[in-house]
């Protein structure tokens, strides 16, 4: 018996690096759930969301945004949609550029392979509800003078595929921008 996914239940994947698998020490606040955010667990079951979401590197997770982000989405529906529920679908693999966000793309620190690991999780969290959301934070593997010039175009097509390949052309995407210190040292740079 197939069951219909629940479009009260609106999925978001938290993908990038350690960024958005968060490394902040996790505080008792961070560990306080909502009945209404879950989150998929390292296993692929549901589980109430709390802080560590990611577990690609156990020995360092912490606080990063996606928690913050799933509660901040409940609480916007409470009044109008009171029946949505928030899935969160930790995806993020520290420190990896965005180059092996592709398929087949290999990452040894974590020793994953992140884009492919992303689309099975989210094909999986895709049977439960309606993934309306890829949130992106990267932080400093591309934010290098060879690589950030073509940070945009290759962001583009991550984007183009992620939304052809779990065929939600419609979904929202966030993304931050890489970190700016390039930039902030290329202007305190000396004249030669």
């Amino acid at each position: 018996m197939n069951v219909k996914p629940d479009p009260h239940f609106h999925l978001y994947a938290l993908i990038g690096q350690s960024n958005m698998a968060g490394r902040g020490a996790v505080g008792p606040e961070d560990t306080e759930t909502d009945p209404r955010v879950l989150c998929l667990d390292r296993s692929g079951r549901w589980a109430p969301a709390a802080e560590p979401l990611h577990f690609d590197k156990p020995q360092i997770a912490g606080v990063g945004p996606g928690l913050a982000f799933g509660k901040a989405m409940a609480a916007a529906t409470i009044e109008t949609k009171p029946s949505v529920r928030v899935g969160l679908i930790p995806c993020a693999a520290g420190g990896s550029p965005i180059q092996v966000w592709q398929p087949g793309g290999y990452w040894e620190q974590t020793q994953s392979h992140p884009y492919d690991d992303a689309l099975a999780r989210c094909r999986l969290a895709q049977r439960d509800g309606v993934l309306v959301g890829l949130l992106w934070h990267q932080g400093e593997s591309n934010s290098n003078e060879q690589d950030a010039p073509h940070h945009l175009d290759r962001l583009k097509e991550l984007v183009g595929r992620l939304r052809a390949e779990l065929q939600v052309p419609g979904a929202a995407f966030v993304v931050a921008t890489l970190g700016d210190f390039i930039v902030a040292r290329n202007a305190w740079a000396p004249t030669i």
